[in-house]
């Protein structure tokens, strides 16, 4: 299901910038914002947000049914349609376009084709920057154990000069302890 916390603070970054449309292709990204685990491959995958509308959906491949409540409309394609151009029909004239670093140039040149009077940007910053401030959980699930966000930084980075200096095999972790 979408992390509309999450996707609420992406809107409000993709407004700030001016970028009306993401186009999210990366695996972790999209798993981050959805909590779907999608690897296509070579074929195309894109999760596209409107910050004007706030609005967000999936465009991929048949081959990738999304089973249970996803949480936005999905569109499936066929590997014979013009599936750049099934994204192209959802972007607007006329705008910015923030497309992440990681989608082929092959899907790219051909939606700068079909939407030539758009400006692409790289927009991988505007789901990165938000990706690097943890919350709670993801403090947790990466082992910072209740750091706060500049408090304990210090204290933190000594404790990995310390794992790095006495080669700690992190997979047996009653060889120290963290408070």
């Amino acid at each position: 299901m979408i992390n509309t916390e999450k996707l609420a603070k992406v809107y409000a970054s993709m407004k700030e910038e001016s970028v009306q449309y993401l186009v999210l292709s990366e695996p972790s990204a999209i798993n981050y914002l959805t909590g779907r685990k999608i690897n296509p491959g070579e074929r195309m995958m894109v999760f596209l947000l409107d910050a004007k509308e706030e609005k967000a959906e999936f465009i991929l491949s048949k081959l990738f049914p999304q089973e249970g409540e996803v949480g936005c409309p999905v569109t499936y394609f066929d590997d014979v349609d013009d599936y750049v151009g099934i994204v192209a029909e959802k972007i607007e004239k006329g705008v910015k376009v923030g497309v992440d670093k990681e989608w082929p140039a092959k899907f790219l040149l051909r939606l700068m084709e079909l939407l030539p009077e758009n400006t692409y940007i790289n927009g991988s910053y505007i789901l990165d920057h938000i990706r690097m401030i943890k919350d709670e959980k993801e403090q947790k699930l990466q082992g910072y154990k209740g750091l706060e966000k500049n408090k304990d930084i210090d204290e933190y980075w000594l404790i990995v000069d310390f794992v790095y200096a006495q080669n700690v095999d992190l997979n047996k972790t009653d060889q120290f302890e963290i408070d």
